[in-house]
């Protein structure tokens, strides 16, 4: 199959086509927006009970560079993200989208609160994901209307609404990055210069440096590099482009400190890249295939040996968790003894397993693609490009099956897949196609309520925390609770807090796993003396439903069975307000309002929060 097949149709202009982009962006923009605002969960609440968990962290950096007007100057030992440590955010976080938000925030948004400001960026951005995909099947094509079409088709595509309504994410900017290299790096090995291929590199630093989980679909892209070569003796790095593109992206690893701290230029990704160089000199110095598979697989090994010794970013949770789905066929044990602490924590919402017929439903007609991508392996795709994508498209699937946040990479790699696959169909045939998932889409999003703001007493009980705390504790005085709502207490009091949700690095991981040990197997008594002496924090937040249930199988307690009676989870969670008034040590200073109820009428009770004090001597 060549693009310059199948002509039937004249060709939209340059002008043309940068005019319905700038459209698809713009309405794909307000049509995430409008979504949002209109959304009975969302438009029911209160601002300040909008923002917690990830989000809230995000929002929290932005507003601090917002003050600053730049680079806040403790952001090198921020204190109260893990009280009483001192955290370097741009080492630890991938911190980059904040400052645009924080820019836009203060230029163009001069009274607008910042959750409307993180809403309205985030939205715009995520819908700059059609220009990576018109780029990519345009080059896979070579024809400007499939570009279009397969802009149109990924805006369609319910999958690449996951993150709608969330506010501040990093997929939300990492991934139309991501998808502007490949159609960029699409483009380099067909024209072949070193600026091409410099260029095509640039959106994949900012991709990496804009949300973690960016570097392994990289290390996806390079295994389908990989394959190609392995299977068809093509490489793509056996040209001096690929070789300038490699060298910036080190480079880039070793300037931008989220990656330097992960020691990126030892990781996967890049040690599959340094092999499939090494293979490419080895190639132009006439040597046989399989010397160059040696090459390729020494390299690899050489590197991750390197990394071994050297220490590379710790991703133990997220191979742990691949590794115990894969052993239990992605079904959550009903015993969670039979995972380890960290795995227990990782499997739960974004990072459960995908049913496949959420994937087939919010997939659509782009699952066509996947299975002519299959076909073209089959009859072994003579073009390195197709080959790729196909590759790098079916490894997706499994991925996504195994954490159901990563199916936006599939959803991104549909459209242009599905353009390559109507290369010869008749534009009546590509619009009846387009026509049809309009429509399943307008269904999808008619009966479509955000989930992450259901309950909506939850936004409720939130905003009343957030009013009443800073009367109640100190400024300056660090609050323990759970890492769901502690970003939220940190955005909207700035009172620093124990435990966040960003938990890449394992000292992080380990802070959770140990509260959650104590508050769920522990003593009070216990509890108390660790978190006054050990965490210098007086003041502990408790959500009866978030950590008293939410966190239990985390902390090992299955499903259905109640943690001992002893325990902190079970008496700071009580919901006789005698038992919480009498726990020795505890002194109860503010409880949800009885006012906030649930839909079955009783009081919703969330959150108590509590004043440790110091032992009887």
């Amino acid at each position: 199959m060549q693009p310059s097949q199948a002509r039937t149709t004249r060709e939209p202009g340059p002008g043309l086509v940068a005019l319905a982009l700038a459209l698809l962006v713009l309405v794909g923009g307000l049509l995430r927006v409008r979504t949002t605002l209109d959304d009975p969960g969302f438009s029911s609440s209160p601002p300040e009970g909008l923002l917690r968990s990830d989000p809230a962290l995000l929002a929290y950096f932005t507003q601090r560079i917002a003050e600053c007007g730049g680079i806040p100057p403790d952001f090198g030992a921020e204190p109260r993200i893990e009280h009483p440590l001192a955290l370097d955010v741009p080492a630890l976080f991938p911190v980059g989208p904040e400052f645009v938000v924080a820019g836009l925030w203060k230029l163009c948004a001069r009274g607008l609160p910042l959750y409307r400001a993180c809403l309205y960026a985030s939205s715009l951005a995520a819908s700059l994901l059609v220009i990576g995909v018109y780029l990519l099947a345009r080059e896979l094509t070579g024809r400007r209307s499939l570009g279009l079409a397969a802009a149109l088709f990924a805006a369609l595509l319910p999958a690449n609404y996951r993150t709608l309504g969330f506010l501040f994410v990093g997929e939300d900017w990492s991934m139309p990055l991501f998808v502007l290299h490949l159609g960029l790096a699409a483009r380099a090995c067909r024209v072949g210069s070193r600026t091409s291929a410099l260029v095509a590199a640039l959106p994949l630093l900012a991709s990496l440096g804009s949300w973690h989980a960016a570097s392994f679909f990289l290390a996806l892209e390079a295994l389908a590099l990989c394959a190609v070569f392995w299977t068809r003796g093509r490489n793509a790095f056996a040209h001096a482009p690929a070789w300038c593109a490699l060298a910036l992206v080190a480079v880039g690893g070793l300037a931008i400190p989220v990656l330097r701290h992960t020691r990126f230029v030892l990781s996967l990704p890049m040690a599959l890249a340094f092999g499939l160089a090494v293979a490419g000199v080895l190639e132009r110095r006439g040597a046989s295939r399989p010397v160059r598979r040696v090459g390729l697989v020494g390299t690899v090994a050489a590197c991750l040996l390197g990394a071994s010794f050297l220490g590379s970013g710790d991703y133990s949770h997220v191979f742990g968790l691949l590794g115990e789905k894969l052993a239990n066929f992605g079904v959550l044990p009903d015993d969670p003894a039979a995972l380890p602490a960290e795995v227990r924590l990782m499997w739960q919402g974004p990072f459960a397993t995908l049913a496949p017929s959420h994937a087939l439903w919010v997939l659509g007609l782009g699952c066509a693609g996947f299975a002519w991508a299959l076909s073209r392996l089959w009859r072994h795709e003579a073009d390195e490009r197709i080959g790729a994508l196909c590759w790098l498209a079916l490894g997706s699937l499994p991925l996504a099956w195994l954490v159901e946040r990563t199916l936006v990479l599939p959803a991104l790699l549909a459209a242009p897949l599905c353009a390559a696959a109507c290369v010869r169909w008749r534009a009546s045939w590509i619009g009846g196609a387009l026509l049809a998932q309009a429509l399943g889409f307008s269904i999808y999003l008619s009966g479509y309520v955000i989930p992450w703001y259901q309950p909506l007493v939850r936004q409720q009980e939130l905003a009343g925390l957030v009013r009443a705390l800073p009367a109640l504790v100190p400024e300056g005085e660090a609050v323990a609770t759970d890492f769901i709502n502690g970003p939220a207490l940190l955005l909207q009091t700035r009172r620093p807090i124990l435990y966040q949700p960003k938990w890449e690095p394992k000292q992080s991981r380990e802070r959770i796993e140990r509260f959650l040990e104590m508050f769920f197997h522990g003593t009070p008594q216990e509890l108390s003396r660790v978190l006054r002496e050990e965490y210098r924090c007086r003041y502990l937040l408790v959500d009866r439903v978030q950590l008293g249930l939410g966190c239990a199988y985390a902390a090992g307690i299955p499903e259905g069975r109640e943690p001992p009676p002893d325990s902190p989870a079970a008496r700071l969670c009580s919901t006789d307000a005698a038992a919480l008034e009498s726990i020795p040590g505890y002194k109860l200073l503010w409880r949800s309002s009885p006012a906030l109820r649930q839909s079955n009428g009783r009081p919703s009770d969330f959150y108590r929060l509590f004043e440790l004090l110091p032992e009887a001597r």
